[in-house]
């Protein structure tokens, strides 16, 4: 019986340009009617019927685009402005955003960031292109509401708003590449990866033989009497269905005409699939614009003017500070890095002062301004830096940088140095000036953020390779310590981590040092620069968060906030006093959840015998680090969520000091001037201070500056995205390997789906860490909270366990004592620990935190169990998950739009039982595949079954898996076989343990019933695998370990999805068959990771989850 999901299916597999629609249903009506030799079922018409009204309507919307006339839109700039002048609150001067997901909006620039116009269509952003400067016209037609869906509720938008017309373009959309793959549907249509571009209508192209779409490739042709190149065609690329979203293209931009509803480009290159480091890096650049290499006309310059073997003129020194004999200057910095652009000094001088020097490289010096150099470097505005080993996209040549700017050791170089006079606790001393200079100096010494710390934290260490640096090391650190509280009151006891640490402490102490010493040189350079040039200096701002939102937000985590240091102390920074004491909190307080790796963790450190202060301070890092615990996790990230995003504004007299201020800093007064080699704005504000230096005038005006800044501010959102993109290929690579198991927590809950946050792996986008519940596959509905805090989900299971073949098994007999199940800690337990911890830190009592921990230690209790079973319905069981649960999962390596990602593979809904996501989320490419010619016009019954056989396959898994008619067994010792073709497998299950179960199947093996979904867990992680994935942890900071990756690839689940074997096609099914078992013989169609050595011809202990096809595709 031909059904109308299977229809569904078919129809989904085929491209409508690839044959006209009414002549497809045609061939589909008959071929259908002359298979089944009956009329086709009156459902299946009306499913025909409604398909066809649907692409009608689709093609009338594509119609409809077209006869959008942009030319009604403004072009005169004058009079756009004009418009605005006379009717500010209809008419508003924007900056257009699309973002990468698509959504578009405007941003008033008489407003703050914060404030967005929406722009709800095609037609309403016109021809404007992502950061252009554009005239919007606000509507509030109330008939034509618009309503979006937000995190808890559905909430109505007031206001929306139309392009008028084009101020300014942000840059020639035809000096751009884009990376693309083909529409879905329309052959001649492209939609880029970086969705802040719209799609594009590409030249040539057309539908091969075979149904194939092809795509013509062009290349430039260069003609000095044409102002646009020309493109000629050079190859065609064909692109079969199942490879549309994943074959990649460069497209070059050509023109956008009027009526039109998308541009149009030329295909100029086709791309290898993002699988490699290298592939996926060009990918990824590509996507970001980024240019790998500078203009040779800036390269030729600089050796003009710099040869090799240059050396600082007699004349230049004579007009500087010579520092290189009277001041002991180093560096410090990873051991990979290149551009050393920052060095630092200090003496100590009488009277419990100390005279504390930075000196950053000179490039002002050499980059002249409006040169081709200065001209390149503006236009990539900063270096772009990976997670992989090797050079990044630097800002500057490499050759610039090592001959003339980096402060490599044994150098003279030229440098901009600023000397301070501190007093013992790091404060300014106002009676001694700040003294701004340029000069000459050489560094000593190269450390190592390692060498740093060591010095640091080990005040006995003689090492003769850094003793003339040791002292100023320390000095320098007691220092920046008591800055770093000054600044920051209780949460400087909470150190940055990064990604890549997991939560782990990589030499927080030299990177304490480093960052304090730096903002406190911006921050005197910013209140400098601002003093002489008031109206034009460049304020790197981050503007405090809406007092509505922040109140808001203590409303949804009060409990969470008065646990957590960070968090009451970025929600108040003024409260210095973040946690209250036990007597207080006690009262109608709950309870902290901690995450079981992490309460593993801080049990070890307790009852270590090491006493040492940085030992101690690992212990206290655990329990200080917000994302080590579940509800601390949900409320940093909803916080960060609400703060404003820090970006570039030029400063004016009129604006007041909270609008210049940079709210997480908690300065007044900021700027970039420490890495002029990696920043185009630091090389600004150099330029700056050396006029005010020198007493002349500013070198930019005011309009230059806001230029300056709006190009910096998209360069640098540019790189952040850059390198979220190159960290998250770093992790697929790695799962490319090997599968990893994560714990998450839940951090969203929708009517359709949970969205889960992994720690420490920020970077993963937020559509990869979403389970929609249809892959879980509930048996019923799941039931949301009214506030979206918790769902119940409901599974009917039937589930056994073959090791126990005389017992009938259910889901509750599963609930054993699970190890990551999370520990709930007394509240007034962890008010002592915060409590010892602040006391630590103050007077260094580091017993006081052993004996806090070891006593929550006493009273933690693990949480209580999620799961219940229905009484009176065996089979039914019931979990709920609340926000900040804790969830494992494990995750693989995916191909997506040509790019390999990270996905979630398998989710743990039990201790024993792992729901795979992977095909139950695509069926088709797990047990079968996409299906590449569609039926029609064969030219014998080879062919015709040949081309049904495969829309049939595809049909049959499809309806299998959506049918969710499954049977659990765990642990079946299975057999499996290994030919030079394929991997076989074989298990057999008793006759009795099938009778006793109730469990009815393979009646009859002539006919094909089943897939199967096989888990082989607790594998160990190949040593080949594990060696290629070390590759990639080339950072200095590789063997420290966090928390929660202490165990990653030590253990794994091999997943195999695989096809059952008829009779006659298994030549051993007669040998293994005997009166007292069902043998059951399969092929493996698909598999996540190799199987383990010495598995051939030998029993494992797997868990088979058997999928039934429903009776009418059998």
């Amino acid at each position: 019986m031909v059904t109308k999901d299977s229809v569904a299916v078919a129809v989904s597999a085929v491209d409508e340009e690839d044959l006209p629609y009414d002549e497809w249903l045609q061939e589909l009506r008959f071929q259908v009617n002359e298979e089944r030799g009956v009329p086709v079922h009156t459902e299946v018409t009306t499913l025909l019927q409604k398909l066809r009204m649907e692409q009608e309507e689709c093609r009338y919307a594509f119609r409809l685009d077209y006869k959008y006339d942009v030319s009604l839109e403004e072009t005169n700039v004058k009079e756009l402005r004009r418009k605005a002048d006379q009717t500010p609150d209809k008419y508003k001067i924007c900056i257009f955003r699309q973002d990468m997901t698509g959504r578009a909006y405007a941003v008033p620039q008489d407003k703050k960031s914060a404030d967005e116009i929406p722009i709800m269509s095609k037609k309403r952003r016109g021809h404007a292109l992502n950061s252009d400067k554009v005239l919007v016209e606000v509507l509030e037609n109330k008939d034509e509401q618009e309503v979006e869906e937000s995190h808890d509720a559905e909430r109505e938008i007031k206001i929306s708003g139309r392009v008028v017309g084009i101020i300014e373009h942000n840059a020639n959309p035809q000096i751009h590449k884009f990376v693309c793959y083909l529409d879905p549907r329309i052959n001649n249509v492209m939609v880029p990866i970086n969705r802040s571009f719209p799609k594009m209508i590409i030249l040539g192209g057309g539908t091969s033989k075979n149904s194939a779409a092809v795509v013509t490739l062009f290349e430039k042709k260069k003609n000095k009497a044409q102002t646009r190149p020309e493109r000629s065609p050079r190859r065609e690329v064909e692109v079969k269905y199942a490879e549309r979203h994943h074959k990649l293209f460069v497209v070059c931009y050509r023109e956008w005409p009027p009526k039109t509803p998308y541009p149009l480009g030329a295909v100029v290159e086709e791309l290898d699939h993002g699988d490699t480091e290298q592939n996926g890096l060009k990918i990824l650049r590509l996507v970001h614009g980024i240019k790998d290499q500078c203009e040779p006309a800036a390269i030729e310059q600089m050796h003009q003017a710099f040869p090799e073997g240059w050396s600082i003129p007699d004349e230049a020194v004579q007009k500087r500070e010579d520092f290189r004999t009277t001041k002991t200057i180093f560096t410090v910095d990873p051991p990979e890095s290149t551009d050393l652009d920052d060095a630092i000094s200090c003496v100590c001088l009488p009277g419990q002062r100390y005279e504390v020097g930075v000196h950053i490289a000179d490039a002002s010096y050499f980059i002249q301004q409006d040169s081709s150099m200065d001209k390149d470097a503006y236009e990539r505005g900063t270096t772009f830096y990976h997670p992989f080993g090797g050079d990044a996209y630097h800002m500057l040549p490499k050759d610039v940088i090592l001959r003339l700017l980096s402060l490599l050791p044994g150098q003279d170089r030229l440098a901009l140095s600023v000397i301070f006079t501190l007093d013992h606790e790091g404060q300014i001393i106002i009676d001694q000036p700040i003294i701004y200079t340029r000069s000459v100096i050489k560094s000593c010494k190269r450390l190592t953020y390692a060498d740093a710390e060591k010095l640091i934290v080990d005040s006995n260490s003689t090492s003769n390779a850094h003793m003339c640096v040791a002292e100023p090391i320390r000095y320098l650190d007691k220092l920046s310590r008591h800055r770093r509280l000054q600044r920051l009151g209780d949460i400087h006891m909470v150190y940055n981590t990064d990604d890549d640490d997991e939560g782990a402490l990589s030499y927080p102490h030299a990177h304490v040092m480093i960052e304090e010493l730096m903002l406190m040189t911006n921050n005197a350079v910013a209140k400098q620069v601002l003093s002489r040039f008031p109206e034009c200096t460049p304020l790197h701002r981050q503007l405090a968060p809406s007092q509505e939102k922040v109140e808001t937000w203590k409303r949804c985590h009060d409990k969470t906030l008065r646990n957590s240091i960070r968090l009451s102390g970025l929600a108040d920074p003024n409260h210095n006093d973040a946690v209250l004491g036990g007597q207080e909190a006690g009262q109608g307080g709950a309870d902290v959840l901690v995450a079981a790796e992490v309460w593993q963790k801080v049990r070890e450190c307790c009852e270590s015998k090491n006493a040492s202060r940085s030992h101690m301070e690992d212990m206290a890092n655990l329990i200080l680090q917000d994302e080590n615990h579940p509800q601390h996790a949900l409320a940093q990230f909803d916080l960060y969520a609400i703060m404003e995003s820090a970006e570039y504004v030029v400063s004016t007299s009129e604006t007041t000091p909270e609008k210049q201020e940079h709210y997480s800093l908690q300065m007044r007064a900021y700027t970039q001037f420490t890495s002029p080699i990696r920043r185009y704005i630091d090389l600004v504000v150099h330029r700056m201070l050396v006029a005010g230096m020198e007493n002349s005038k500013c070198p930019y005006t005011a309009e230059e500056m806001a230029e300056i800044t709006h190009h910096y501010n998209n360069q640098h959102t540019k790189s952040k995205r850059f390198g979220i993109a190159t960290k998250e290929l770093k992790l697929a690579l790695k799962l490319k390997e090997a599968p990893l198991q994560v714990t998450t927590f839940v951090e969203g809950i929708t009517e359709s789906s949970m969205k889960l946050l992994i720690p420490y792996r920020r970077y993963i986008q937020s559509r990869r860490r979403e389970i929609p519940f249809s892959v879980l596959q509930p048996f019923e509905k799941p039931v949301v909270n009214k506030g979206f805090t918790d769902v119940q989900v409901t599974w009917k299971c039937s589930m056994y366990d073959y090791s126990r073949k005389c017992q009938a098994e259910s889901p509750a007999s599963t609930r054993v004592t699970n190890s990551d199940v999370p520990f709930t800690i007394p509240e007034d337990k962890w008010q002592e620990i915060l409590q010892s911890i602040k006391s630590m830190y103050r007077d260094g009592n580091v017993e006081k935190v052993r004996t806090a921990i070891g006593t929550a230690l006493i009273h933690a209790q693990p949480s209580d169990n999620p799961f219940t079973e229905e009484e009176g319905s065996r089979g039914n069981f019931q979990r709920s998950y609340k926000l900040g649960d804790p969830c494992r999962v494990q995750m693989h390596a995916q191909m997506m739009e040509g790019m390999l990602t990270p996905k979630v593979q398998l989710f743990n809904m039990t201790p024993h039982l792992d729901i795979c996501a992977d095909h139950r989320s695509q069926p088709i490419q797990c047990f079968s595949r996409i299906a590449t010619n569609i039926p029609g016009r064969e030219e014998n019954i080879k062919e015709y079954k040949s081309k049904w056989l495969q829309i049939l396959s595809m049909i049959s898994c499809h309806n299998a898996v959506s049918n969710d008619d499954t049977i659990i067994i765990q642990n079946v010792p299975i057999t499996w076989r290994k030919t030079s073709s394929e991997f076989t497998g074989h298990f057999q299950l008793e006759k009795n343990f099938l009778k006793v179960n109730h469990i009815q199947i393979w009646e009859t093996r002539k006919v094909i019933k089943y897939y199967l979904c096989i888990h082989l867990a607790n594998l160990d992680v190949e040593t080949k695998a594990l060696l290629q994935i070390k590759e990639y942890d080339n950072r200095e900071h590789r063997h420290h370990v966090g928390p929660f990756n202490a165990k990653d690839w030590e253990k794994q689940t091999c997943v195999l999805h695989c096809s059952i074997l008829k009779d006659e096609d298994c030549q051993d099914c007669r040998t293994f068959q005997n009166s007292k078992s069902l043998p059951v013989h399969f092929v493996v169609h698909q598999k996540s990771v190799p199987l383990p050595e010495g598995s051939n011809d030998h029993h494992v202990a797997s868990t088979v989850e058997i999928i039934s096809k429903p009776e009418p595709i059998r």
